[in-house]
C-alpha cells in the first residue's frame, strides 16, 4: 500500500454502447497527473465494439470487466466498487461520455489531505450541449462550507465530480437502482449524514449532453424525483423554497396529454410551500393555456422549472 499522502484511487467507469465517446473518457483518466490510480471499465453488456476498443488500450492500470447482462448504471457502479483493489482508499467515478480536466484528481486529493475528516470531495464543472454551455459550481459549499443547499438542489453533485472514501460507499450500501436516473442524488443524501464534504474550487470536468441519456426519459425522471423527495423529505425541513422548486420541476416535466391534472397538483404543492413567490402561481395558470405557453413561462424561471438552478 502506498503512503497515506499518495493513496490508491480506484476510478469506476460504467459504459453501455458508448464506443464513440469512451476513448475520450478513458484517456482523460489515464492522463491525470495523479498517477496512483486504477481504472475499472465496467461494460454493462454492450452490443457495440466496446470490447475491441478496450483490447487496444495498453495500460497496466486499466482493468476491463464485462458484465454478463445489462443491469443499469447503478448495478455497474456497484460492481466496480466491489471489484476495487483492497488497497484502494478512495473511489472516483467517470461517465463514458464525459472528460475529466487535467489535474482533477490532484486537486481533489489535495483537498482531502488538508482535512482528514472529509469523506467526499466535489468540484465545479462545465456542462456542454449543442454548442452551448453552462458553468456549474457547488456555490453554497465553497462559500459557506455547508453542503446541504447544494445537495438539496442536486445539480452540482453529479457522479463524475465525486471523490469518495471507499469505506463510506460501502457503509452507505452503494447505489440504489430504484432511483435511476438520479441514484447518485439518493446516495449522496445518505452519505452526507456520515461525513463532511468539501470541494475543489477549480473546474474539474467537461460534461457533455447525450441524446440517449437516461435523464432524457422524463417519465422515469419524474418518478425518481417524486420517490427521492418522499424518501428524504426530512432533509428539506427548513428549506421550503428549495422543495417548492423540486415540485415545480416535476410539474413542468410531467405536463402533457392525460397528465395535466397531475402536473397542476405538483404546481399547487410548490405554491403551498412557497406562497410568497409569483412563480408557482404563474406556472399553475399557464398549465391551463397549453404546453407552448407553459414552456415559455417556465423558461423565465429556470430555478423553478428545471434542474439547472
Amino acid at each position: 500500500m502506498m503512503h497515506d499522502d499518495n493513496p490508491l484511487i480506484c476510478v469506476v467507469l460504467p459504459t453501455y454502447n458508448r464506443q464513440a465517446t469512451l476513448q475520450r473518457a478513458i484517456d482523460s483518466v489515464l492522463a491525470q497527473s495523479y498517477r496512483n490510480l486504477e481504472l475499472l471499465v465496467i461494460d454493462d453488456a454492450s452490443t457495440d465494439d466496446t470490447p475491441q476498443l478496450l483490447a487496444g488500450i495498453e495500460d497496466p492500470r486499466l482493468r476491463y470487466i464485462r458484465l454478463p447482462a445489462n443491469g443499469g448504471v447503478a448495478a455497474a457502479r456497484n460492481a466496480g466498487i466491489r471489484a476495487a483493489s483492497p488497497d484502494a482508499r478512495w473511489i472516483a467515478f467517470q461517465d463514458s461520455d464525459d472528460e475529466w480536466l487535467p489535474g482533477k484528481l490532484e486537486r481533489q486529493i489535495g483537498v482531502a489531505r488538508a482535512d482528514t475528516g472529509v469523506g467526499i470531495v466535489l468540484g465545479a464543472y462545465r456542462a456542454e450541449w449543442d454548442g452551448g454551455f453552462v458553468d456549474v459550481s457547488p456555490r453554497s459549499l465553497l462559500a459557506q462550507g455547508d453542503p446541504l443547499p447544494d445537495i438539496l438542489d442536486g445539480w452540482p453533485i453529479i457522479t463524475p465530480v465525486w471523490l469518495v472514501r471507499k469505506d463510506l460507499l460501502e457503509q452507505a450500501g452503494g447505489f440504489n437502482g430504484d432511483f435511476c436516473p438520479i441514484e447518485d442524488w439518493d446516495l449522496i443524501l445518505r452519505m452526507s449524514e456520515r461525513t463532511r464534504i468539501a470541494a475543489a474550487p477549480e473546474p474539474i470536468l467537461r460534461k457533455f449532453g447525450s441524446p440517449d441519456s437516461i435523464c432524457a426519459d422524463r417519465a422515469r425522471l419524474c418518478r425518481a424525483l417524486t420517490m427521492l423527495i418522499t424518501t428524504h423529505r426530512r432533509r428539506w425541513q427548513g428549506e421550503p423554497q428549495r422543495l417548492a422548486r423540486r415540485w415545480a420541476h416535476i410539474g413542468c416535466m410531467s405536463y402533457g396529454p392525460g397528465r395535466r391534472q397531475a402536473a397542476r397538483r405538483h404546481f399547487l404543492s410548490a405554491l403551498r410551500l412557497d406562497p410568497g413567490s409569483v412563480v408557482p402561481y404563474a406556472l399553475y395558470l399557464a398549465s391551463f393555456l397549453g404546453s407552448r405557453v407553459l414552456k415559455r413561462v417556465a423558461g423565465i424561471w429556470p430555478r423553478y422549472s428545471s434542474m439547472s438552478l
